[in-house]
C-alpha cells in the first residue's frame, strides 16, 4: 500500500465503527419477543449469530486500530531510522576487508572487497574457471573483466555497480552521508518499516527495517531491466560490528543465489594502491599488419563471415548486440567446449537460458583471439531463420580487440590494430557509451509533429532492421499514431526463441545522429510486452537497414562508430513488401524450407500456398541447391516468373507463379 498506507487502514477503522453502530441498530430494532420475557427460538438463534459476528467485527476494529496506532506512531523519520541503524552496526576502522563466499551463476566463488566509509570500493571475484575486479572511487570506475580485459564504466552500468556497492557498504558502516534519505513507509511484515535511501551516482534503494533492532532485512533495487532483492539473515558479531552472515538474493530473470560472508576485518588506514585502476591481463590478441580482408556475406541484412574455432572454420554473425562471444551449445563438443555454470539472458522478446565456457581461440588469417570465455546458447533458432549453420554471434570479446571496417559495397571487413591506427577521413563520428559491453549512443527522432524527440539507441549491427524502437518509447511519446500504426507483424514459427518480436510498421522523418541526418526511414515499433523491446531503459536499436548505407568503422577502444556516407546513403528507402509467405529452414543442412505462415489476401494465398508447404524445387533446381536467402530473393522481385514446387501432405504440387507484392508498410 505504500505511503498511503496509514489512511486506508484509519479509514477501514472508521468504517468498522459505523457499521458497528449501524447492525446494534438492525439488531434492536429486528429481534421481537413472544412475550416481554420469552425470545422466540429463530430470536434467539438470530441473536447468538449477532453476536458471534459482532465479537469478530471488534476483533477486526481492535486489529485496524493496531495497525493505524503503529502507522501512525511508530514510524521513525528518515534521519532517526538511519542514526538507529548506524548505531546498530557498530564499531569500525577506516577500510572494511570482506571475505564472503558466493554461488551466483552456479559456481562457487571466492569475492574479496575492501570498502570505505567514504565510498571507495574494490571487488576481487575469483571463481573456479574465471576472475573479475571492480574498483569505484572518485578518480576510477572500471571493471576487468573474466578475460582480463580493463573497460571504463560509464552510464546505467555505473549506476548499478554505484548502487550494488552502496549496499555491500551500508550493510558494514550503516547508510551513509552522501546517501540521500526518502520517506518512511510502514512494510510489509509486522514489525517492520522501508526507508529509501539514494547513493550518490546510483538508484534509490528501498530498506525493508526491522523496527525493534533497526537493522535491515531486505534491500531492493533496480537491476537491468529487472528488480535485484537481497533477504538477509544470520546476524553475527564479526570484530566489533554487526552485519548479516549471509543473505538470498533474487532478480528478475535470473536464477536465484546466495552469499555467505566468512570474515571481517577493519584496518586503520587505506593505501593509494588499494582503490587504483586495475591492471589488464595479458594480452589475449595477435593482429598481423598485413592482416588479409575478411569477406563477409549478408544473409538477411546480417553479417555473415567464417572463422576458425579451435580449429574448426565455422560461419558467425557479427553481433555489436552481444555483451561476449556466444557459442552455439549445439556445436559444443564438436569445438571442444565445457561448459560450467549457468545463468539468463534477455534477447528481443523472450528470456534463455545459457551456460559458460573457456578456452575458445578464434583465429583469422593474420588475427587471432585466444583462450576467450563464452557463453553457450541454444541457436538453432536463428539458424532456423537464417537458413545457414551458425556457430554463433561475435560481440564485445572479439569487436573490442581491433578496429574494424566494414566495406558493404565489396563485402570485405578488415581487423586494424587499436594501437597504431588512426582515422584520416571526415565520417561521422558517432560517441558510444557502454553498458555490459552492448554500445549505446544519444540522438533524436522526429514523426510528425514529434519534433526532436531525445533517445537512447542501442548501436545494433545484429539487428536486420533500419530501427526498431522499444515499446514503452513508442508508447510515451505517441508514435503508434505519428508514425502510421497498422497491424500487428510477427514472424510465425519462431514466437519462443529469445529473439522473438511483435511490431507495427512505421515512419520516422528525421534521426539525427550527432549531425548526421538521415530522413524518412521505414521503422519497427515494438508492442512486445516482454524482453528487451520492453525496456524503459532504452529507445530502441538501430540496424543494419541504416549501417549498410554508409563505409563504417568500429572503434571501441575510443568508444565511437564513424560512419562515411557511400552513394546509396543518398538513396531513398525502399518500401518493404512482401509476397506473402512466411518461410523457415531445418533439416540437418538447412535445406529443408517449409512454409510458417501464408499473409491473409496476399498474392501467394492467391496462388495456392499453404502453410506446411514443404518447397522441394524453385525453377528445377532441387532446394539443396539453393540457400533461403536466394529463394526469398526470388519470391520478393515484382515481375519475375518462377515455377515452384512443393510436398503437401504426400502429394506433389506445382506451382507457376509470377511475383506480385504487397506493402508491408501500408
Amino acid at each position: 500500500m505504500g505511503r498511503n498506507q496509514p489512511r486506508i487502514i484509519q479509514t477501514i477503522g472508521e468504517r468498522c465503527n459505523r457499521e458497528r453502530q449501524l447492525i446494534l441498530h438492525k439488531i434492536r430494532g429486528s429481534f421481537h419477543f413472544a412475550d416481554d420475557k420469552i425470545l422466540s427460538a429463530q430470536s434467539v438463534y438470530n441473536l447468538d449469530m449477532a453476536q458471534a459476528f459482532m465479537r469478530s467485527l471488534l476483533v477486526l476494529i481492535f486489529m485496524a486500530s493496531s495497525a493505524v496506532t503503529f502507522a501512525q506512531t511508530s514510524l521513525p523519520g528518515a534521519q532517526p531510522a538511519a542514526a538507529k541503524w548506524k548505531s546498530a552496526v557498530g564499531t569500525h576502522g577506516a577500510v572494511a576487508v570482506l571475505t564472503t563466499t558466493s554461488n551466483e551463476d552456479g559456481v562457487s566463488g571466492a569475492v574479496t572487497e575492501e570498502i570505505t566509509a567514504k565510498g571507495d570500493y574494490r571487488e576481487d571475484t575469483k571463481r573456479e574457471f574465471d576472475q573479475s575486479e571492480v574498483v569505484l572511487s572518485p578518480t576510477v570506475q572500471a571493471r576487468k573483466d573474466w578475460q582480463g580485459y580493463v573497460r571504463k564504466l560509464e552510464g546505467l552500468e555505473l549506476k548499478r555497480f554505484l548502487t550494488s556497492a552502496y549496499i555491500d557498504r551500508a550493510l558494514i558502516f550503516g547508510p551513509d552521508a552522501d546517501a540521500e534519505l526518502g520517506s518512511v513507509t510502514a512494510g510489509d511484515k509486522p514489525g517492520t518499516y522501508v526507508l529509501t535511501a539514494t547513493p550518490k551516482g546510483g538508484s534509490e534503494v528501498q530498506w525493508l527495517i526491522d523496527a525493534k533492532t533497526g537493522l535491515p532485512l531486505r534491500s531492493t533495487n533496480p537491476g537491468q531491466d529487472s528488480t535485484v532483492a537481497e533477504t538477509f539473515s544470520d546476524w553475527k558479531d564479526f570484530g566489533g560490528v554487526k552485519t548479516a552472515a549471509s543473505a538470498a538474493v533474487r532478480e528478475t530473470n535470473k536464477p536465484d543465489y546466495t552469499w555467505k560472508r566468512d570474515s571481517v576485518k577493519f584496518e586503520r588506514s587505506a593505501e593509494a594502491k588499494t582503490f587504483a585502476a586495475p591492471t589488464a591481463g595479458p594480452s589475449d590478441t595477435t593482429i598481423s599488419p598485413n592482416a588479409p580482408p575478411v569477406p563477409f556475406r549478408m544473409e538477411a541484412d546480417h553479417i555473415i563471415f567464417d572463422i576458425s574455432i579451435n580449429g574448426h572454420t565455422m560461419p558467425v554473425l557479427l553481433d555489436t548486440g552481444d555483451d561476449i562471444a556466444s557459442m552455439n551449445s549445439e556445436y559444443a563438443q564438436q569445438l571442444g567446449l565445457k561448459p560450467y555454470g549457468g545463468t539468463k539472458t534477455t534477447g528481443g522478446g523472450n528470456t534463455t537460458d545459457y551456460l559458460f565456457a573457456t578456452g575458445a581461440t578464434f583465429t583469422l588469417p593474420g588475427a587471432e583471439v585466444r583462450n576467450q570465455h563464452v557463453a553457450m546458447l541454444d541457436e538453432t533458432g536463428l539458424e532456423k531463420a537464417l537458413g545457414i549453420k551458425l556457430a554463433g554471434l561475435m560481440g564485445f570479446d572479439f569487436i573490442s580487440r581491433f578496429v574494424i571496417e566494414i566495406d558493404y559495397q565489396k563485402h570485405l571487413m578488415y581487423l586494424h590494430d587499436p594501437k597504431t591506427w588512426k582515422y584520416t577521413g571526415d565520417g561521422t563520428i558517432v560517441p558510444i557509451i557502454f553498458d555490459e559491453g552492448i554500445p549505446f549512443t544519444h540522438a533524436t527522432i522526429s514523426a510528425g509533429d514529434k519534433k526532436n524527440l531525445p533517445a537512447y539507441f542501442v548501436i545494433d549491427f545484429g539487428a536486420q532492421e533500419t530501427m526498431t524502437l522499444t515499446s514503452p518509447f513508442a508508447r510515451k511519446n505517441d508514435l503508434y499514431n505519428a508514425a502510421a500504426l497498422n497491424k500487428v507483424n510477427r514472424t510465425s514459427g519462431l514466437e519462443k526463441e529469445f529473439f522473438a518480436q511483435q511490431n507495427v510498421r512505421g515512419k520516422i522523418d528525421e534521426l539525427d545522429l550527432d549531425g548526421l541526418k538521415i530522413q524518412n526511414i521505414p521503422v519497427n515499433m515494438s508492442v512486445n510486452k516482454t524482453g528487451a523491446y520492453a525496456s524503459e531503459e532504452f529507445s530502441g536499436t538501430i540496424g543494419q537497414g541504416i549501417y549498410k548505407r554508409y563505409h563504417v568503422f568500429l572503434d571501441y577502444q575510443r568508444a565511437r562508430l564513424i560512419l562515411e556516407p557511400t552513394p546509396a546513403a543518398s538513396e531513398p528507402f525502399k518500401g518493404r513488401s512482401t509476397y506473402g509467405l512466411g518461410i523457415l529452414a531445418s533439416g540437418t543442412d538447412w535445406h529443408t524450407y517449409t512454409v510458417s505462415s501464408v499473409r491473409p489476401s496476399s498474392p501467394a494465398e492467391q496462388d495456392g500456398f499453404a502453410k506446411g508447404d514443404v518447397i522441394t524445387q524453385l525453377d528445377g533446381k532441387n532446394s539443396a541447391d539453393f540457400s533461403l536467402g536466394e529463394l526469398r530473393t526470388a519470391l520478393a522481385q515484382e515481375g519475375t516468373s518462377h515455377q515452384v514446387t512443393v510436398q503437401r501432405q504426400g502429394a506433389e504440387k506445382k506451382f507457376d507463379i509470377k511475383v506480385r507484392v504487397v506493402s508491408l508498410d501500408q
